[in-house]
């Protein structure tokens, strides 16, 4: 094997078999690049650990400490569709809309029914959209649709313009 196949083996020497080690370690005892290279791997990983065992401690503390503290415990900032389904669901607000709704609702009846104009309109536009339970009248009005529909019929195509449709129509009304 070439020094470049033993390269990867020096990185991961803890990882190492038995007997890779051993392999490794014969090469090492004729190489002096591969020598310096594990040593240098070596010192790296020991200082490493070291650097990993220590137990730093931040300058202040304490103080680090009671600003994160300081942050955790206040409360965090609600956005404003959650205050407002908040704010809906309680019990007070659903007491206090339906309470308007209900005051509302009567000043609206109030006023409609003191406007007389107003009231009579209603009525009188009820009769006209009402609508017609009578069987008779009903055949009566759907047989004139229907008659209105077939004397117009031949005036529609879709290969005419509009125009020719409205000149169809008012010919077949004269």
């Amino acid at each position: 094997m070439s020094c470049k196949d033993y390269e990867q083996n020096i990185y991961t020497y803890p990882e190492l078999s038995a007997k890779e080690r051993s392999h490794l370690d014969a090469h090492l005892q004729n190489c002096r690049s591969c020598l310096t290279l594990f040593q240098e791997v070596q010192q790296t990983q020991q200082l490493i650990n070291q650097i990993a065992e220590e137990k730093v401690i931040p300058p202040h503390a304490a103080r680090l400490t009671g600003s994160i503290m300081s942050k955790i415990a206040q409360p965090s900032k609600r956005a404003f569709g959650e205050w407002i389904i908040e704010l809906l669901l309680s019990k007070r607000s659903k007491f206090a809309l339906s309470g308007l709704s209900s005051v509302l609702l009567f000043v609206f009846c109030f006023q409609f029914f003191d406007d007389p104009a107003q009231f009579k309109a209603s009525q009188a536009s009820s009769l006209t959209n009402s609508v017609i339970l009578n069987a008779k009248l009903f055949r009566e009005n759907f047989s004139r649709h229907k008659e209105k529909r077939t004397l117009f019929a031949d005036c529609r195509s879709p290969f005419q313009s509009n125009q020719y449709y409205l000149n169809c129509v008012k010919t077949k009304l004269k």
